[in-house]
């Protein structure tokens, strides 16, 4: 089970979002207009914009790979009370669609459970 750490933002301080998430699938999307996520799948992206918004509250949890605790995905979900987990260093190149994933908000953590066969 790979586990890995968001990069601390601030003098070596760990800064997460949200409080725990339960062990979900996670859906990868690089384009919101064309998204394809169920309800309960953990959304996993670079960055975001705006043209998210619509897909937070379908999601479980968000992972994005780029941003701050001052970000756009941060500051919304941290307002609907999303768990997340900005600024994860390599995340695309971790964690694929289908993969089993442990978002722990709280700690800054996320565990991949089980890979996609």
């Amino acid at each position: 089970m790979p586990k890995f750490k968001i990069r601390p933002f601030f003098k070596g301080k760990v800064k997460t979002i949200c409080a725990h998430a339960d062990i979900e699938y996670a859906r990868v999307i690089t384009n919101p207009n064309d998204a394809d996520i169920h309800p309960g799948e953990i959304l996993v992206t670079q960055r975001t914009d705006p043209g998210w918004i619509m897909l937070f509250p379908i999601a479980t949890g968000v992972l994005v790979e780029y941003g701050s605790l001052l970000s756009h995905a941060a500051i919304v979900v941290r307002e609907m009370g999303i768990p997340a987990v900005v600024s994860v260093k390599d995340l695309f190149a971790h964690v694929k669609t289908g993969d089993l994933i442990e978002l722990d908000g709280e700690r800054g953590l996320v565990t991949i459970v089980e890979k996609r066969n």
